[in-house]
């Protein structure tokens, strides 16, 4: 209600937290306390701004159960008003969202090992969009080819290979064939061109990584 305290609170918060609808109900503050205290100072902002605001609002936040786990929750709140307009309070929907978030900060922590495991790695490794545009170059593509990694990104991948190869093919069509049909580029060799303009051959694995839909979304 406006003055803060509940009046209906569902028996699945036992499941969720360890503790009773009825003991939440004898202690309007007892969700405050069990909040992680780590996020209690975000929690007390929305739950004063919920108030004041009138208006939908969603965070994330954990709790510390009975059993001493912790808890990721997703909360939503949302204003419910009387049919002659009167605010008569708040109607908050909470969710258990632990795997969720387990598995988002596992995500983090790969695509992190992943960016530091390619950025130390010897070999060239870039990723370049199906229009060519390069949306990574790690340092030793960077030390190779003599870019800098302002310099290089968001610029065609055609840049790095020379207008036609010393047998007169010409490479810019070799890109968009490696687009069209990956299948057929799994292993390629080609000339290149550093930024001093000295040409260099360079053995290239390439692997194309699809959507749902399986359309091309980028080359590896």
């Amino acid at each position: 209600n406006p003055e803060g305290q509940y009046v209906y609170i569902s028996p699945s918060c036992r499941r969720i937290s360890g503790y009773g609808s009825e003991e939440f109900l004898a202690n309007p503050r007892l969700l405050q306390k069990i909040v992680h205290p780590e996020d209690r100072a975000q929690f007390t902002h929305h739950w004063q701004d919920a108030g004041e605001k009138q208006s939908c609002d969603e965070i994330d936040f954990r709790i510390i159960c009975r059993d001493g786990s912790t808890k990721w929750i997703e909360h939503v709140c949302m204003p419910v008003y009387g049919e002659n307009g009167k605010f008569l309070g708040r109607r908050g929907s909470n969710r258990d969202v632990t795997r969720r978030k387990n598995t988002e900060e596992e995500l983090r922590v790969s695509e992190k090992n992943y960016r530091d495991l390619v950025e130390s790695a010897n070999s060239i490794i870039i990723r370049w969009k199906p229009d060519g545009e390069i949306i990574f170059f790690n340092k030793f593509a960077q030390t190779f080819f003599g870019y800098s990694e302002e310099e290089i990104l968001g610029k065609n991948v055609t840049s790095l290979v020379p207008d036609r190869d010393s047998f007169g093919y010409d490479l810019s069509q070799l890109v968009k064939d490696v687009v069209e049909h990956p299948e057929r580029y799994l292993n390629t060799m080609n000339e290149n061109i550093r930024s001093t303009g000295e040409r260099v051959w360079v053995s290239w694995t390439n692997r194309a990584v699809v959507d749902e839909m399986g359309r091309v979304r980028e080359i590896l």
